[in-house]
């Protein structure tokens, strides 16, 4: 199966900039699909002075992925099994908001440790945190999912399928950026 990592096209200067001072528990939450961690009360994000004038409809930093409510509800229907919260984003500079929709994929044990290159982190007895210099993904363990993480690892991209890639391509989203994950 051939797998895309979704990025943030974060060279344009002209995509708004979100101000991430307070959010750690949010990133890190989501950085490691801590769904419990999240309350479902929608969130109000603002952006920096300094940021650009453009409402991306993708915005990935800190491990803190926003999805534009257009896209979202095109691909909504193929990520069933990602946590989904209402986000609005205000420009005080431009006078401006946008609505989002925060989107955190679930972290997956999906890597093919036989093929991988990787050190090992003992957290406690019964986590291991993975460092991979080689990560492969083993597609017998993505089951269904179009969107995911890797659990328990210093790898913070987020992996579609193919399937997801093509209904983006489609869309024609700003701020995305999809190159195929090379094993």
């Amino acid at each position: 199966m051939n797998y895309y990592v979704l990025a943030f096209n974060s060279i344009i200067s002209e995509y708004i900039s979100i101000n991430m001072d307070g959010l750690r528990n949010l990133s890190n939450a989501c950085a490691s699909s801590e769904f419990h961690m999240i309350d479902r009360s929608p969130l109000e994000l603002f952006t920096e002075e300094n940021g650009g004038y453009i409402f991306p409809d993708f915005y990935c930093r800190s491990s803190v992925s926003l999805f534009s409510e257009r896209i979202y509800h095109a691909i909504a229907p193929l990520i069933p099994e990602a946590f989904v919260k209402p986000a609005v984003v205000c420009s005080e500079y431009l006078g401006e908001s946008q609505k989002y929709m925060l989107v955190v994929p679930p972290a997956i044990e999906c890597a093919d440790l036989a093929a991988s290159k990787f050190s090992i982190t003992e957290i406690n007895p019964l986590v291991e945190y993975y460092t991979f210099r080689r990560f492969v993904i083993d597609s017998r363990r993505t089951g269904n999912f179009n969107i995911f993480r890797t659990a328990y690892s210093s790898d913070r991209n987020i992996y579609i399928t193919h399937k997801l890639m093509n209904e983006l391509k489609y869309l024609k989203p700003e701020g995305v950026t999809m190159y195929q994950y090379d094993r």
